[in-house]
C-alpha cells in the first residue's frame, strides 16, 4: 500500500515537470523567433554587400566575359546537354 505522502510526492514531480515543460516551450519559440529575426537580418545584411559588390566591380564582370565568351558558352551548353542526358538516364 501506498502512503499519502509517495502520491504527494510523485504529484508535485508531475506538477513540476509540467510547469517546467511549459517553460522551455516559451523559451524555444522566443528564441526561434530571435533566431529567426537574426537570420533575416544577416540575410539581408549579405545581399546588399554582394549587390554593393558586384556594382562596385561591374566593369571587371563584364570585361571578364568578353574575355572568356566562348569558353563560358561552350560551357553552358556543355551543362546543358549533361543535365539533359542525366534527365533521360532516370
Amino acid at each position: 500500500m501506498e502512503n499519502k505522502t509517495d502520491n504527494l510526492e510523485k504529484e508535485l514531480i508531475q506538477k513540476y515537470k509540467l510547469k517546467q515543460s511549459e517553460y522551455d516551450k516559451k523559451r524555444y519559440l522566443k528564441r526561434k523567433e530571435e533566431l529567426k529575426q537574426k537570420y533575416i537580418n544577416n540575410r539581408d545584411e549579405m545581399r546588399k554587400k554582394q549587390k554593393e559588390y558586384y556594382n562596385n566591380n561591374k566593369d571587371r564582370y563584364i570585361q571578364y566575359y568578353n574575355n572568356n565568351k566562348e569558353r563560358i558558352l561552350e560551357y553552358n551548353r556543355n551543362y546543358k546537354l549533361q543535365k539533359k542526358e542525366a534527365n533521360k538516364s532516370m
